[in-house]
């Protein structure tokens, strides 16, 4: 027996620390389960599972699905389950309700999608290009513990690299697809974006510098754990290019290859790594780059970057803000927390009969979206 999706419902969209900032992932979730639900044409108690797939859960209190279902009505009989695999629980969840519906174990399931990704859009030859998707790729280098923790070590890998090769190798050779670019923020982001300075040290390529700072940095050899995964091909790519520039100045890299969801799950252990890839979405403000903070994966705990960071955070005059920003972004060449590569985009496209679509947004959005016959 296949599945298939009835009907769908979602809430408004509201800025950070907006709308709903007072307001419960489990409010919210209940509020899409109800509208799905009567949009359905069933009845709660017809509902044979309750899936919630939830990026950020911490916080949220006990299986929040079971939480949400019941505040939306359904029976506390119905069973309930919390997915939480960071990017992957969205679709996860839409995958295990999919099995469960052609095994015969459910007739109808429903699902709350809290989720960065969505479901995969099957092209069509009559497609129209959309405007492009951008992600800087990044190594995250871990601070918490281990070899990554010397700063000497971190500028050598990145004194290493030559970043235009890597960025072809991951981008298929098309220069369509890749823009080298070392600001944090991305040149269509104008109000926070710091043109780029020869003194930053982005993309020297010197090898005899990178060789220079393993020696001060007392490097004997040791193997520079490197997580990667081939479920995100690009990830792998610049990970095996990078691989091949860093032992070529001495670095003994083990590149490990894993799945997606045991990489964003060991990730969060400082004991597992010393260096993984992935790659950074859009930061509307300086403050939200989350890899310049003490509780994302690879810890940045740099009093002096911290510093900065609260300092943004209590200033109000845009022109003191941004030259704090610059300040830190030149701090963040010299301290190295993560390794800034280049930017890549991705093809996004739909079917000419996709009607009411907006192209402006990051990610998709299927809001007031319809298919025209």
């Amino acid at each position: 027996m296949g599945s298939v999706i009835v009907s769908g419902a979602r809430t408004p969209i509201a800025k950070f620390a907006g709308a709903y900032k007072d307001l419960p992932a489990v409010e919210l979730g209940a509020v899409a389960m109800r509208g799905a639900i009567e949009r359905a044409g069933i009845q709660a108690d017809q509902i044979d599972y309750t899936i919630f797939g939830q990026v950020l859960q911490a916080g949220t209190g006990q299986i929040t699905s079971r939480q949400a279902a019941v505040k939306a009505g359904i029976p506390k009989e119905v069973p309930a389950i919390t997915v939480n695999k960071v990017c992957l629980s969205g679709s996860s969840a839409i995958a295990m309700a999919d099995q469960m519906i052609r095994a015969g174990d459910a007739d109808i399931v429903v699902l709350v999608i809290d989720a960065h990704r969505g479901l995969d859009q099957t092209l069509d030859p009559l497609f129209k290009h959309l405007p492009e998707v951008r992600r800087p790729i990044v190594a995250v280098l871990n601070k918490k513990e281990g070899l990554m923790v010397n700063q000497k070590l971190r500028q050598a890998w990145q004194a290493a690299l030559d970043i235009e090769p890597i960025m072809k190798a991951v981008a298929g050779g098309r220069a369509e697809f890749y823009r080298m670019d070392a600001s944090l923020a991305f040149v269509e982001n104008k109000p926070w974006y710091v043109k780029q300075q020869p003194s930053w040290g982005w993309n020297e390529h010197n090898k005899d510098k990178a060789k220079r700072l393993l020696q001060e940095a007392g490097y004997k050899g040791e193997p520079v754990r490197f997580v990667t995964t081939q479920e995100y091909k690009w990830m792998y790519d610049f990970a095996l290019v990078s691989k091949q520039q860093l032992e070529e100045v001495g670095f003994k890299i083990d590149l490990q290859v894993m799945d997606w969801a045991t990489l964003s799950q060991r990730r969060f252990n400082s004991k597992e790594y010393d260096v993984f890839t992935t790659g950074m979405g859009a930061f509307y403000d300086p403050t939200h780059h989350i890899y310049l903070t003490a509780s994302w994966p690879g810890w940045t705990t740099d009093e002096d970057i911290l510093k900065l960071q609260a300092e943004m955070a209590r200033e109000t005059d845009p022109k003191k803000r941004m030259a704090l920003w610059e300040q830190q972004t030149r701090q963040f060449y010299e301290k190295v927390p993560v390794i800034r590569y280049g930017d890549l985009f991705g093809l996004r496209a739909a079917r000419n009969t996709v009607k009411g679509f907006n192209d402006k947004t990051e990610r998709v959005r299927f809001y007031n979206v319809w298919l025209e016959k």
